[in-house]
């Protein structure tokens, strides 16, 4: 009756709201955890199985609408899997602080490293030239 109504617009509408919230998470996790100059690769990858998500999650609900034979069933099935997202993203809640303290560490390292390795380059000599600082700043990305 009007229970069942109310609770259907209740769960409707509640996942209405949280269906927008894992992308903006997850992109927002892997800025904070990933290095800069892999950035791009992870962003790269996260943008590839979003939209194979928006145009295969399509075929699959028909496909599970024509397998199970009832299109709502099919719906709820594929809504409810949802909840597995929902649980990674909620086990990443407890490692978040230290992946992105082990992000910061390892980019300090580099920092550390390329410092060295420009001074280092200086002393070789490399500090003469009308185009020192390209050369440096060229070898000491290949470094990294």
């Amino acid at each position: 009756g009007n229970q069942d109504i109310a609770w259907g617009f209740f769960v409707s509408a509640l996942s209405g709201v949280c269906i927008g919230i894992p992308v903006p998470i997850i992109r927002t996790n892997l800025q904070n955890v990933t290095l800069p100059r892999l950035r791009g690769q992870a962003f790269a990858l996260v943008t590839i199985f979003d939209d194979l998500g928006k145009g295969l999650g399509q075929a699959f609900v028909a496909f599970l609408i024509v397998e199970m034979g009832e299109r709502q069933r099919a719906f709820n099935w594929a809504v409810s899997s949802w909840m597995i997202c929902g649980t990674i993203n909620l086990a990443v809640y407890f490692t978040i602080h230290k992946d992105e303290q082990d992000m910061q560490a390892t980019l300090e390292q580099e920092v550390i490293a390329t410092t060295r390795n420009r001074k280092q380059l200086q002393l070789q000599g490399c500090g003469n030239g009308d185009n020192d600082e390209e050369r440096i700043s060229t070898t000491t990305s290949q470094l990294l």
